[in-house]
């Protein structure tokens, strides 16, 4: 006998609207980014181009961890003080 075999299901996102409500809380979305003093977090422009080095592991099966993990709580320990 052949047990079936499983589906994959597919999650399609709203990218933009999850960018308005998740990201842009707290990353200025301007280009060029801005900066100020009240900031909350780094332009998402800035994380953007830094991810890949807070993220760099020894092998692809470590980066994927990472970066799972990192979309799951929005943020990586990047070494500097939160305030």
């Amino acid at each position: 006998m052949q047990w079936p075999k499983a589906q994959k299901s597919t999650v399609h996102y709203d990218a933009p609207k999850l960018l308005e409500t998740k990201c842009a809380s707290c990353h200025n979305l301007d280009m060029p980014p801005k900066t100020s003093d009240d900031e909350r977090a780094p332009p998402l422009y800035t994380v953007t181009v830094h991810l890949k080095d807070w993220i760099k592991s020894e092998t692809d099966t470590e980066n994927r961890a990472k970066f799972v993990a990192f979309k799951g709580n929005g943020r990586v320990d990047s070494g500097a003080e939160v305030i």
